[in-house]
């Protein structure tokens, strides 16, 4: 006999909202949230009466975790330690490239 546990399904926020209202969340231009769709990376639907509906909308849920999956740096809320300004490196040169600076000084340029 196979025991079965149920595992606890997170809630989804079924919502879904335009492409320009999904756009203005995201901080993007429109064209970049229907990239998103047309490469799966949102989640939406067509809406409409025609048997090819134009209106899109997009579900709440797939924005939410597209920006989970895609935040940078950290939500503490407490400033972040700025790493130490980077020096810049010291040049090499070769012979080569010494002479001919020898050269141009020697020549005035």
């Amino acid at each position: 006999m196979t025991v079965r546990l149920a595992l606890p399904v997170p809630e989804r926020n079924e919502r879904s909202i335009t492409v320009a209202a999904a756009a203005e969340r995201l901080g993007c231009d429109q064209t970049t949230v229907r990239e998103l769709l047309r490469k799966k990376l949102l989640t939406g639907i067509r809406i409409g009466k025609t048997d090819r509906p134009n209106g899109v909308r997009v579900k709440v849920w797939s924005i939410e975790a597209w920006e989970e999956q895609h935040t940078i740096g950290g939500d503490s809320g407490e400033p972040e330690d700025k790493p130490p300004p980077r020096r810049p490196r010291p040049t090499r040169h070769n012979q080569a490239h010494d002479e001919a600076m020898e050269r141009l000084k020697a020549w005035g340029v």
